[in-house]
């Protein structure tokens, strides 16, 4: 499930586990006129965390230290109304 706040500038991805943070756009292609919608996920590095750090596989080309592992950015339920709708210090304050 996707919620979306009414400036159609950020999103909360939602299901049954959890929430995560993200950013959102209509837009018109200034070639076609085509209306478009545009949505990406905010992630973090993850090295540090225990569990996210084994998600990605590593790139044989790259050394240890430049194996960055990314996770979404997790909203929880109580902060999702601060996240879409609240000023940028406030959604800066509902991601961990």
């Amino acid at each position: 499930m996707l919620l979306k706040a009414a400036d159609d500038k950020s999103a909360v991805v939602a299901d049954l586990e959890g929430m995560a943070a993200g950013l959102w756009n209509i837009w018109t292609d200034s070639v076609t006129g085509e209306i478009l919608e545009s949505y990406t996920m905010l992630t973090v590095n993850a090295d540090h965390y225990p569990l996210m750090s084994r998600m990605h596989k590593p790139d044989p080309k790259l050394p240890p230290d430049r194996q960055d592992k990314r996770s979404v950015v997790p909203i929880e339920p109580a902060d999702v109304d601060a996240w879409l709708y609240g000023s940028t210090d406030e959604a800066f304050v509902a991601t961990p």
